[in-house]
């Protein structure tokens, strides 16, 4: 990657961000998320995933003391259902969403749902 750019990776990452179906009915998002991935410092993106890849902070989730709610794409690869469902069960009384259908930008893929769900958490405060 180093040689070639973010661009070398940068299929792959889409792949991850978004699921075929939204890839293909959406390809302008798709694109302009792209975009901003290959115009990333590729010296930065290489460190971000090192030390993002390396952390492990499950240990002080109990430690987390407001109210949380947890949203996991359905589809996600990068971060899966299960690993959200770590952060929910480590976390007091936090609350796990899974977003249907989504992947790792489910924010983006179903901007919707993910609005209501954040909302309806807010609401209950």
């Amino acid at each position: 990657m180093q040689e070639r750019g973010i661009d070398a990776i940068a299929d792959a990452v889409m792949g991850r961000y978004f699921h075929e179906g939204f890839r293909s009915v959406h390809p302008a998002t798709v694109a302009k998320f792209r975009r901003r991935l290959v115009t990333t410092d590729a010296q930065g993106y290489i460190g971000c995933c090192a030390a993002v890849g390396g952390v492990d902070t499950t240990a002080r989730l109990g430690q987390i003391a407001v109210p949380t709610l947890v949203l996991a794409g359905e589809l996600d690869q990068g971060t899966p259902v299960d690993m959200a469902r770590t952060l929910a069960d480590g976390i007091p009384d936090a609350r796990l969403q899974v977003l249907a259908g989504a992947s790792h930008l489910g924010a983006i893929e179903h901007s919707g749902a993910f609005a209501a769900a954040v909302t309806a958490f807010v609401d209950c405060l």
